[in-house]
């Protein structure tokens, strides 16, 4: 297979080319299946969000009451942030910024190169 150099990447021969990027036509299937998701995973997380304020404390308040709810036994691995992101209706970072949050206030812990997990003591409610 040959491949084109444009800019020092390289891209395959193709209708994937012609769009102003290299894989653009490759990033636009992963959008449209997260854009799937979210339609059909859980529709009323979305509704919940207060979109004129910051979304990843709202994000962080609804995942500590689902894990304080026992939605996610100690020791199971917690949902990725694209997962979450795609749950919730927004960017990952946004995901990532809450899940961050509740790594630092002891719900979870990071195992590097395996994800998040649910940590066996949940901390102290104020």
């Amino acid at each position: 297979m040959s491949f084109l150099l444009s800019s020092g990447v390289a891209t395959p021969p193709g209708p994937l080319t012609r769009s102003r990027g290299p894989f653009l036509g490759v990033t636009r299937l992963r959008v449209s299946a997260v854009a799937d998701h979210r339609s059909t995973a859980h529709p009323g997380r979305m509704a919940d969000l207060d979109r004129s304020r910051n979304l990843w404390p709202q994000i962080a308040d609804d995942l500590r009451r689902r894990l304080h709810a026992g939605e996610w036994e100690p020791g199971e691995r917690f949902p990725g942030t694209v997962a979450l992101a795609a749950e919730y209706g927004t960017a990952q970072a946004t995901t990532q910024k809450a899940v961050v949050t509740l790594r630092a206030e002891g719900w979870l812990r990071l195992e590097v190169g395996q994800g998040n997990y649910v940590t066996d003591a949940p901390p102290e409610s104020p």
